[in-house]
């Protein structure tokens, strides 16, 4: 994973299935809003120079946290809780155990373009968009038709929605 420059990016937690955003202002404010739940936006500081700040969620308490830019994982002073960031990019194939048949490259943190290039084939690149606030997209195969599909970042598993048809992350 290349390194990030900022915390501003969508996560997703080691505990529960919680998606938020967390958006970077000026003079090291930032916020934490919940994508997958309705709790309340939570506010808090962000020291760049450190890679650390505080964060007052109001259902909750204060937390203090540590940003390690080099993965792009926020971790909690509550242990076990680690925000990771979600991405999409990486090499996949249709079966759990096979090598990888393609790799999705684009974009890594945030919504926008993505494109699927099929390996060991002449089929032809498919283009569409990741979307990390909803987890989910859509692709355009050139040679069949449009796909949407959701993407569970923590395991890293696409499913499409044609029935049965379901990428895995290869690591």
């Amino acid at each position: 994973m290349t390194a990030r420059c900022n915390i501003s990016g969508t996560y997703w937690s080691t505990l529960g299935s919680e998606v938020a955003a967390m958006t970077e202002g000026s003079n090291g404010v930032i916020t934490a809003q919940f994508l997958s739940s309705k709790r309340p936006i939570a506010k808090g500081k962000y020291n760049s120079a450190t890679h650390s700040g505080e964060v007052n969620f109001t259902d909750d308490r204060q937390y203090t946290f540590t940003f390690v830019p080099a993965t792009g994982a926020i971790h909690w002073d509550n242990p076990g809780n680690v925000w990771h960031t979600v991405n999409i990019t990486g090499n996949f194939s249709s079966s759990r155990e096979g090598a990888p048949s393609t790799t999705i490259s684009g974009s890594s943190c945030a919504c926008g373009p993505i494109t699927a290039n099929f390996l060991n084939s002449n089929r032809p690149p498919a283009q569409g968009y990741f979307d990390a606030t909803t987890l989910s997209g859509s692709v355009i195969f050139t040679d069949d038709r449009v796909y949407l599909y959701t993407f569970d970042p923590k395991t890293g598993v696409i499913c499409w929605d044609n029935p049965g048809n379901v990428w895995y992350r290869v690591l």
